[in-house]
């Protein structure tokens, strides 16, 4: 999910000398290890304080990827909390104009009253895209790398591990699951590369891609194994290179409960890029039952 990564004009500490160069690199902490993933698109945030002393508004001004990772050489940052990383900066575009941190005095971020105190954050879709809307960005973006490949014109590789532990069993950020155009499309592009994948497992015939004719049973494709087995397969994707954690509908639950080991997941990590790669996961049901997954809900139905 994306993120937001704060560049302050003045360090409320002086116990870092982060070198933040806009555009360029941004310098994090270790505690935002699993935050800041390759891939991941983000907006630039400053706060209040300003070089001359006075306070300003707070505002998001520029937006980008987040390109290699490297550990800070520094030997006093190589270890303990003082452990520090580097991350190259892509596709950097500064905002024509700024753009505030409230509207009508409702902070655009929404989520804990402390969530400001830390540097980076994962936000939702739709709170992102505002952003961009705002900044005036949206319509047309056309930074290098923001138009994606087809496909049929990629080669995907098979993955050891996408997901990355969290420290909280269910966590990975306060964003709220509402979806927007651009996840949709995300959604769209990797369920057309998990259809190619399927369809090269050998042996296998009739594959079906629910989602594509409106069908939606718990899962997206379907197809039969060598032997005649139907499987069934539900494909999440994200632009990071990895998974913090995934979002699953209640009915897809059900089905990988229902289904076992004839159910899996379809993982697409680096999605709409030239190199995707991809963790495909039998029976998701039986981490969840065995509790090495954790779950919680994060929406309710409210009715009147």
């Amino acid at each position: 999910m994306p993120l937001i990564l704060t560049q302050n004009e003045v360090n409320v500490s002086n116990a870092h000398n982060w070198q933040d160069d806009e555009g360029v690199q941004y310098h994090y902490p270790t505690k935002y290890r699993n935050k800041v993933l390759e891939g991941e698109r983000f907006v630039y945030y400053r706060g209040v304080n300003r070089l001359n002393g006075k306070r300003g508004d707070a505002h998001y001004f520029g937006t980008g990827r987040i390109g290699l990772i490297t550990q800070d050489p520094d030997p006093e940052r190589q270890t303990g909390v003082k452990k520090a990383w580097f991350c190259q900066i892509e596709d950097y575009e500064r905002f024509p104009s700024d753009v505030p941190a409230k509207v009508d005095g409702i902070l655009r971020e929404q989520g804990p009253s402390n969530q400001f105190r830390d540097g980076v954050r994962v936000v939702d879709d739709e709170t992102f895209d505002s952003i961009l809307e705002a900044s005036g960005l949206a319509q047309g973006y056309a930074a290098s790398g923001n138009t994606s490949p087809q496909p049929e014109n990629v080669f995907a590789k098979p993955a050891g591990n996408l997901l990355i532990p969290s420290k909280g069993g269910a966590g990975g950020g306060n964003s709220s699951p509402r979806r927007s155009r651009h996840a949709k499309a995300e959604g769209d592009w990797a369920e057309e590369l998990a259809l190619r994948i399927l369809q090269n497992i050998e042996g296998s015939a009739h594959h079906v891609h629910r989602a594509a004719i409106g069908e939606t049973p718990g899962w997206d494709l379907d197809y039969l194994d060598a032997n005649g087995e139907l499987h069934r397969v539900e494909v999440k994707g994200t632009q990071a290179a990895a998974f913090r954690n995934i979002e699953i509908t209640a009915n897809e639950l059900a089905a990988a409960k229902r289904y076992k080991s004839d159910y899996s997941l379809l993982l697409i990590a680096k999605c709409m890029s030239n190199s995707p790669s991809y963790q495909l996961i039998s029976d998701p049901a039986k981490y969840i039952e065995e509790k090495q997954w954790g779950i919680k809900p994060t929406a309710f139905k409210v009715t009147f």
